[in-house]
């Protein structure tokens, strides 16, 4: 009998340490994802496994079962939006809640898969309104929407983006031209707007004032005098240098025949 006793226990022991070697084997797959959704539209939570008919499937709101799909029907949870894929579609949500829904799949008794949906709902973007201002020299644009938070706001000019963020871009009123443009770009999860085009408002300097001579450009006037000027001078040194040759050959000429007629003289005395 004590025989018979030590025997069945060592077999308990022995099925149990098999069960608990057995579930040491079994994994189960687990993650968790967020969902943002506009507020007032439907979102569709799909699963991340394919539902076997072998398998159940639990969908929990904030822990609290709320669907069951068993052998491939619908158990409960035809109301709460359960699709025949164990997809659950959520309806009208509503603005800036956040919610935990929770799918589970059981094969036998096991935990096969568990996926987790922190659904957060937002408002679409509104779009916003940008304003050009010139401050001290300095073109600044502001962008303006309603919304104040969780937002994105990216910039672009001449429709090409730029690497500024935030609500406010300055630029030098010199380095635009009359024609560059400049947009703002609204975005959050779910949507985004984009402003009407805005151009500077810094006004265009005036051109320096030029001063006139005889009713021209005073330095194309300069240059043209400063030119003839020259020509002058050399002119003036060509008619000096002539001159001089001149005179220097008319005096050697008359040098010439004042000798000649000197030596005559004393020829006839002789």
């Amino acid at each position: 009998m004590m025989m018979m006793m030590m025997k069945t226990e060592m077999a308990a022991v022995f099925v149990n340490t098999l069960l608990l070697l057995c579930c040491c084997f079994i994994t189960s797959t687990v993650s968790q994802e967020n969902v943002y959704a506009a507020a007032g539209e439907d979102v569709t939570l799909r699963l991340k496994n394919k539902l076997d008919s072998s398998e159940r499937l639990y969908w929990k709101h904030n822990g609290t079962q709320i669907a069951l799909m068993k052998s491939g029907r619908v158990v409960i949870g035809v109301d709460e939006g359960l699709g025949t894929d164990g997809s659950l579609t959520l309806r009208d949500l509503k603005k800036g809640s956040v919610e935990v829904y929770t799918s589970q799949i059981f094969k036998g008794g096991n935990l096969e898969h568990e996926n987790t949906f922190i659904v957060r709902v937002l408002d679409k973007v509104q779009k916003p309104t940008l304003v050009a201002t010139c401050e001290k020299h300095t073109e600044t644009f502001k962008c303006q929407v309603p919304q104040a938070e969780g937002l994105t706001i990216a910039w672009l000019q001449d429709e090409k983006p730029l690497k500024e963020t935030g609500p406010t871009l300055t630029r030098d009123p010199k380095k635009l031209t009359a024609e560059s443009s400049f947009k703002c770009n609204v975005s959050n999860h779910i949507s985004f707007e984009i402003s009407q085009p805005v151009k500077k408002t810094c006004p265009v300097p005036d051109p320096p004032a030029t001063k006139e001579l005889f009713g021209f450009d005073f330095w194309t006037m300069v240059g043209i005098l400063a030119g003839g000027g020259g020509l002058v001078l050399l002119l003036i040194i060509v008619t000096i240098v002539l001159c001089t040759r001149a005179r220097r050959r008319r005096h050697n000429r008359l040098k010439a025949e004042g000798r000649g007629e000197l030596e005559m003289a004393w020829s006839n005395q002789q």
